[in-house]
Order: C-alpha cells, then structure tokens, then sequence
C-alpha cells in the first residue's frame, strides 16, 4: 500500500521514480515464503531514501529478514512473538500493540492496525482530526501502543489482585530462566505464602505450575513457529533435559514437542526460523 502518488511493479526495478511519502506493509501466512530478492531490494531502497514504512502484523518479520530494523524497538503479532525473538536478536521486540521507533513503525496487525493509523493521523493532521475518526468509527477511542497484547494468562478469569498480575508478568518475563517462587514473591513484595494464596484462590492451582504452563506455552509457540532444533527450544523455555522438555510438554499439551511439530499445518509452512 502507498499513501501519496504513483504505483510500482518490484521486478521493474528499485522503485526509485515512484513518488510517495509512506510505505505500509501487510503480509500474512506463510511468512518466511514471502521475502523475495525483489522484495528485500525494494524495502531497502525505500529505507535509504528515509520514507517511513509502516508493518502490519507478521510484517515485521520481513523487514527484520531484510536487515533493515537493526535495534529498532518493534512488535509482531503475539502468534510470532517467541519466535521472533529467538531468530532475530538485535531488534528490541515489544509486546505491544503498535511501536513508532523512528522510520519504522509496525504493529500487531488486527485491530491494532486501526490503533496505529489513528495514531499516524495524529500525527500528521492532530488531535481533534484524529478523535473525529474514532467518532465516525464508532469507538471510544484509540488504544495507546503501549498496551500490551497478551494480557497475563488467566488474567480474563481472575479478577486478579495487582499482586497477582505482577507475578504473572515476572513469570512471563522469566521463562529462559525461571526464578523460584520465593524469588517471584520477592520481586513482587509479599510472602511466598501469600503468593500460593494469590493462585489457588484466583487460578486454581499453585504458581509454580502455573510458571510451568508459561514456559510450556511459549515452547509450543517454537515448535510450531520456527525449525529450531528441540533441544535449543527445550533450554530457550528454561528446561534442563530434553526428556524433562518432553515430558512437561506432553502434560500440558497432550502429545510430545515432536508430534506437535509434525501436526503444523501445511498452509503455515515447515517453520519460520530459516533465516
């Protein structure tokens, strides 16, 4: 998508006569069959003659495999989160709604893309201009970007205490290597005790399974997102073995990280972390 003039063909050249003043990405599944060498040619073209570009959902992904985001603070659909972090390293990825670092902007796609754009008008035309689009659009208002877009898990369910969702984000932030439970009610200012407490009343069942189900759930996220080899899964998750890995998974998940990986389907492709 261009917003100003002109349109282009990619295998026609680098774009270079094309006049517009904002580029906006959409892709979408599978996404590591989508960066050709045209693409990749284009994009950089675009970046060095300092044109903004805007990704939307799994977008992100492709100017990260072109090099170009560096260690620009960005975000991804939450469907690619773990895996985006595992393959490319010096982006700072966000999980958050919408980012604006500088040139770049992406977004998690969905519904964030209108809290994005609404936020580009802003940006260009003002406040008011932008309240007038959400009026007309029928909503309150837009989201700020930095609202997250995984909210703690349970959290729909809880009616959680600040406590409670404050140890959720330290266990979720703590997956590569997992704290104790003494260490996570340290960190939050109450008693292991009171944690326990916390999630047997709100969650049914102890923090620490809990903790256990926030690292099993982002390695399900890696095997089906990326051609990572399990073992390098098993220790991203914060597990010491692959057979204590296996097991754990089977548990929550009820097949093996291999049978869960040889279950993808066939439109999302054999993985994402081939880059």
């Amino acid at each position: 998508m261009l917003r100003g003039r002109g349109c282009f063909d990619l295998g026609a050249g680098s774009g270079n006569d094309v006049r517009f003043d904002h580029l906006v990405i959409v892709a979408g599944e599978p996404i590591e069959k989508q960066l050709t060498p045209s693409l990749s040619t284009f994009l950089r073209s675009v970046a060095r003659r300092g044109i903004a570009i805007s990704a939307i959902g799994t977008a992100s992904w492709l100017l990260a495999q072109s090099g170009l985001l560096g260690e620009t603070r960005c975000t991804i659909h939450w469907s690619r989160l773990a895996a985006f972090s595992e393959v490319f390293h010096r982006p700072r990825i966000r999980d958050t709604l919408f980012v604006k670092d500088g040139q770049f902007s992406t977004c998690a796609g969905e519904l964030a893309a209108f809290d994005l754009a609404v936020d580009l008008i802003g940006s260009h035309a003002g406040v008011v201009i932008a309240q007038e689009v959400c009026r007309h659009a029928t909503v309150e208002g837009q989201r700020s970007g930095t609202n997250r877009q995984t909210g703690p898990s349970g959290l729909a369910f809880a009616g959680a205490s600040e406590k409670l969702v404050a140890a959720m984000q330290v266990m979720e932030e703590n997956v590569e290597t997992p704290l104790s439970m003494d260490e996570v009610a340290a960190v939050v200012g109450i008693s292991r005790r009171q944690l326990e407490r916390l999630f047997t009343t709100h969650l049914g069942l102890p923090p620490v399974r809990h903790h256990l189900k926030i690292r099993v759930d982002r390695a399900k996220r890696l095997v089906q997102g990326t051609r990572m080899p399990l073992i390098e899964v098993a220790v991203a998750c914060g597990f010491v073995s692959a057979s204590h890995f296996s097991k754990c998974f089977r548990v929550v998940h009820g097949v093996t990280p291999q049978q869960c990986r040889l279950a993808v389907p066939a439109w999302v492709g054999p993985g994402l972390g081939s880059c």
